[in-house]
């Protein structure tokens, strides 16, 4: 498995990358979305996007906020996805073509 990680500015466009990433075959309940200027215990994001904080969605300790700065930032929000190592290039592409300031992956 593989992992990828988009830095978006606004909600809109991570709403846009999560139907692109639907669209394309991807299972929603594979992304976690987590936005730095809300409570992690809020459900929603504009009323269509479930927010989990990523240690709660992907059963980790820890969160990537400790190691990578461009998620640490006020504001930021992240969509991760976890999918094939195959399908990596392919989600990278969908996301910077959805509006990703950075593509991390994994």
């Amino acid at each position: 498995m593989a992992r990828v990680i988009a830095i978006f500015a606004d909600k809109k466009r991570v709403g846009e990358a999560v139907d692109s990433l639907r669209v394309a075959g991807f299972d929603r309940q594979d992304m976690v979305i987590s936005d730095s200027s809300t409570d992690p215990d809020e459900e929603e994001l504009d009323g269509s996007i479930n927010l989990k904080s990523e240690p709660e969605a992907l059963g980790e300790e820890h969160t990537y906020n400790s190691y990578l700065p461009d998620l640490a930032r006020s504001g930021a929000i992240t969509l991760t996805i976890e999918i094939p190592a195959r399908e990596k290039s392919r989600v990278a592409e969908i996301l910077r073509h959805g509006g990703a300031e950075k593509v991390y992956v994994e």
